[in-house]
């Protein structure tokens, strides 16, 4: 359904705006979560802020889903319902490599090491 307020003629202008308006969300992300900082806590806080984005991207890329189909089976009653076994230990992986590559990122701080 197209709403009154939206410029779009077509649902599939509609489509179009939405898939560019989240590939420029994620660009945006990706551009504030490489941004130099001299104020640490910024720093700490975006790259906080980009963590679970950049944990649904891998997610996405790796099982081979859509944004929707992402949020469909994370949705899901139970895990048992929606995914395989697989996909339960493909994730597990998937988050123990994020916290990996986020402590990692903490620990070059701690160092004084950023970017």
């Amino acid at each position: 359904m197209i709403y009154n307020h939206t410029p779009f003629i077509n649902e599939n202008s509609l489509i179009l705006w939405i898939v560019v308006n989240y590939n420029l969300k994620s660009y945006c992300m990706k551009k504030i979560e490489t941004s130099a900082s001299d104020n640490i806590l910024k720093e700490i806080h975006l790259k906080l802020i980009a963590f679970p984005n950049e944990f649904k991207d891998k997610v996405g890329q790796e099982c081979n889903w859509s944004m929707p189909t992402y949020y469909r089976k994370m949705k899901a009653e139970t895990s048992a319902s929606s995914l395989s076994n697989a996909e339960r230990e493909k994730i597990v992986a998937l988050l123990g490599e994020s916290l990996a590559e986020l402590q990692g990122y903490f620990s070059n701080i701690n160092n004084g090491k950023t970017n």
